[in-house]
């Protein structure tokens, strides 16, 4: 069978998509596609649907924005017979959940009153109850469970929640899907497959990762990696049905960046000289003095939260609170309205605009504002200015992460205040990042401008 899009025309499988639709006919109840941003998964999930005939397709991912992607991307593509799409977060799923068990509960609770098996029926409350369950059990009925981005969707309450969801098979997508250094994978394991090995997580946990002794855990041991990724997803493929990156680069035959150079390049630039002392004293006694005052830090969230504002950023207080003081200029926005400035005054060399990331949505805000003209535009949440039309853009980090797409034809460079290191846990969501504007999704030569902060 073929795919088409709404206008008729023919959607063409690539090489690993139709590679992907004949894994799947592997006699397992599900697959994973480990393919990068921009190598065509929904296209590859909907054409594995097809195969499979479903009629009843559920979509989860843990934002609305990407789901609504997904949602206009099956109104324009027709697999050649009615399908019914949900489009659900997990929040979703968890309110069902909740909603499920509270009934269940209830009905327990109705038995014991009850007593006896034949008299459940004559009791009206029982009957609500049973039927309200009945019919929330029938709308967690699908053909086909489709999980997007699985590193973002794969916590112990959504592995649990999943056995909810009634189906026939489950497509795994994520281009990184390894968090929790990589322990999330006895979950996917449970998930997709049904057959994790071995079937115990502590056992599981013992035969594939490198483990250390940890006196506050309840088994003792805390899990620092996998002793050998390479052999446990070609174990996992053979037994299961795990379609990893590099066999789909493989078969595809890609060219790194799409043929085009990539160029990193670290950027050192000094944190402001009235913060030097305040981030020491912070690191040392967690506290931090401002303006006479003093603030505490409240976990280690809230201590990395500080710390940004510390290094980029003159800051002021605002009680209970550290703000950002829009009306003052650290060193870290000198050097971005440096390279703004050569941006904007750019005639020749590369071909897009600048995007300048940060976390921090004040930071990100006050950079705006003290630079805002020349076709600069801010994607800070809800507060947009020109996102999707300027030239030259600031954001932050979770604004622009997966599902935001078609930056890369409007940037050649990125500029990162704060990247991740590789032994990092935040290092795949930092690559998420990069491939905004790079990887299979490049179109041009790009540049990538790493903020290093010199603490002297």
């Amino acid at each position: 069978m073929t795919l088409y899009y709404s206008n008729g025309e023919e959607i063409k499988l690539r090489e690993w998509q139709k590679a992907s639709v004949v894994r799947s006919r592997r006699p397992v109840q599900g697959i994973f596609l480990e393919a990068l941003g921009g190598r065509g998964k929904t296209i590859g999930a909907l054409a594995i649907c097809q195969e499979k005939k479903a009629k009843r397709v559920l979509v989860m991912n843990d934002k609305t924005v990407i789901l609504d992607g997904w949602r206009s991307d099956c109104e324009n593509i027709d697999l050649g017979y009615p399908v019914y799409y949900e489009f659900r977060t997990d929040k979703w799923l968890r309110f069902k959940a909740e909603a499920i068990n509270e009934i269940k509960g209830k009905l327990s609770e109705l038995r014991k009153k009850i007593g006896v098996h034949k008299l459940y029926r004559k009791n009206k409350e029982y009957v609500e109850l049973f039927n309200t369950l009945k019919e929330m059990e029938q709308e967690l009925i699908f053909d086909v469970l489709i999980i997007d981005e699985w590193q973002n969707m794969c916590s112990s309450i959504n592995s649990r929640n999943y056995k909810l969801i009634k189906r026939d098979y489950t497509i795994g997508l994520s281009a990184t899907p390894i968090r929790q250094k990589g322990e999330n994978f006895y979950p996917l394991e449970k998930v997709f497959f049904n057959s994790p090995e071995p079937s115990s997580r502590n056992e599981w946990r013992v035969r594939w990762g490198k483990l250390r002794y940890d006196d506050y855990s309840a088994t003792k041991t805390k899990w620092e990696r996998f002793m050998d990724y390479e052999t446990y997803i070609e174990q996992l493929d053979n037994r299961c049905n795990f379609m990893c990156g590099e066999e789909i680069e493989f078969i595809e035959q890609a060219e790194e960046n799409n043929g085009f150079a990539k160029e990193n390049y670290p950027y050192r630039v000094k944190i402001p000289k009235n913060n030097l002392e305040k981030l020491k004293s912070f690191r040392t006694y967690n506290v931090l003095e401002v303006e006479g005052k003093y603030i505490m830090g409240k976990g280690s969230m809230s201590n990395k939260h500080i710390e940004r504002y510390l290094k980029q950023a003159e800051i002021k207080y605002d009680f209970p609170k550290v703000m950002v003081d829009p009306t003052k200029t650290s060193p870290v926005m000198e050097c971005v309205k440096g390279l703004l400035e050569r941006s904007f005054n750019r005639s020749v060399g590369l071909v897009g605009g600048v995007l300048v990331v940060c976390e921090s949505k004040q930071v990100a805000i006050a950079m705006y504002e003290l630079f805002k003209g020349n076709s600069l535009g801010l994607w800070a949440g809800k507060k947009q200015i020109d996102n999707l039309t300027c030239a030259n853009l600031i954001a932050t980090t979770k604004s622009i992460r997966e599902g935001v797409d078609k930056l890369q034809y409007r940037f050649d460079t990125l500029v990162v205040l704060d990247p991740k290191p590789k032994d990092s846990g935040e290092y795949n969501d930092y690559r998420q990042l990069q491939w905004r504007i790079s990887g299979a999704r490049q179109q041009h030569n790009v540049n990538i401008i790493e903020f290093i902060y010199v603490e002297e």
